[in-house]
């Protein structure tokens, strides 16, 4: 019973990595600013704490892994994740000194 309940919670989390995997998110403003103006849409910057931000995870697992969001970020917007973890070093070209 337990190995059936642990199949199924398995699947179950790989499908919704799947569909959150469908939306094209960027993590280079200037790429994804370049995107937004041929595009003719606007921006919509996720600031995250991929590691350590319990809000950001609740707000992906109940608003950006769902369909209807999916349908309206690809009609709507530029999706840009600007992601900010504790475990690990940040790639040079994501680290600024200026504020």
């Amino acid at each position: 019973m337990m190995k059936k309940l642990a199949i199924i919670l398995f699947f179950g989390l790989c499908s919704m990595a799947v569909q959150a995997q469908d939306l094209k998110w960027y993590d280079n403003v200037d790429e994804a600013s370049t995107v937004a103006v041929k595009a003719k849409k606007p921006l919509l910057l996720f600031f995250t704490g991929s590691d350590w931000c319990g809000w950001c995870i609740r707000l992906q697992k109940e608003v950006m892994f769902t369909p209807e969001f999916k349908k309206w970020a690809t009609d709507n917007v530029i999706l840009v994740e600007l992601d900010y973890p504790r475990s690990k070093q940040l790639a040079p070209e994501n680290q600024t000194t200026e504020c």
